[in-house]
């Protein structure tokens, strides 16, 4: 089995909220209700029963709807068949403008790597100088975001075709989740590596030394 490692980290967690309309006020209030879920199995779904679950919510009490997208999740929200569902920036600021609720963040209830910059171990040893390139550019890029709100702000507007409360609402959701240079520190990392939201129950804990190599990134710090 060819071995991978990750070289960057860039949020600290992943970028979902759980929103709903204004007749559910808790997320107690979804037992017995439909949550809409981009597929089961995915990063949504398991960011939605991370979240129920850390706010007391028997998740074997909550029906969980397969929608294929983000989109179509926030289009069945607004037309009343989802009672709730697993939103992503744009779409979440999207929904806040409209009136909808935030019930929950993931990054308020678990830590846990999300998106980033990974490779095989042969081309960590094969192709260091291109890999070296690419994190320099991603490296580059990431702190643009972080020091340029305005442009940024802009970028999501344009690129979504949003306006601009919905894209600086986008921008704060993703600046609050973001670290700082790409590094995640280590006993966050094993933390969640050993934790529910990563892994089943019964899978073998990895080492931080088996899953990450932040050797390149800290020599272009």
């Amino acid at each position: 089995m060819r071995r991978s490692k990750v070289l960057a980290v860039l949020y600290r967690a992943p970028l979902f909220s759980l929103v709903s309309g204004a007749a559910v006020k808790a997320p107690k209030d979804l037992e017995g209700k439909k949550v809409g879920v981009s597929r089961i199995g995915s990063e949504s779904h398991n960011a939605a029963v991370w979240m129920l679950t850390q706010n007391g919510v028997d998740v074997r009490k909550v029906t969980f709807i397969q929608t294929g997208s983000t989109i179509v999740s926030m289009i069945g929200l607004q037309q009343n068949s989802l009672e709730a569902s697993v939103l992503s920036p744009p779409f979440t600021g999207e929904m806040v403008v409209q009136g909808y609720k935030i019930l929950a963040r993931t990054s308020d209830v678990a830590e846990s790597p999300f998106n980033g910059m990974a490779t095989s171990v042969e081309k960590l040893r094969s192709r260091p100088d291109r890999i070296r390139k690419s994190l320099k550019a991603l490296l580059e890029s990431y702190r643009r975001i972080k020091q340029d709100r305005p442009g940024t702000i802009d970028y999501i507007r344009q690129s979504f075709k949003v306006n601009e409360r919905i894209a600086e609402n986008s921008y704060n959701e993703i600046r609050e989740v973001m670290l700082d240079d790409m590094i995640m520190p280590e006993d966050h990392l094993k933390k969640a590596l050993d934790g529910p939201y990563a892994r089943s129950e019964g899978e073998k804990s990895l080492s931080i030394n088996e899953v990450v190599d932040y050797s390149i990134l800290r020599s272009l710090r």
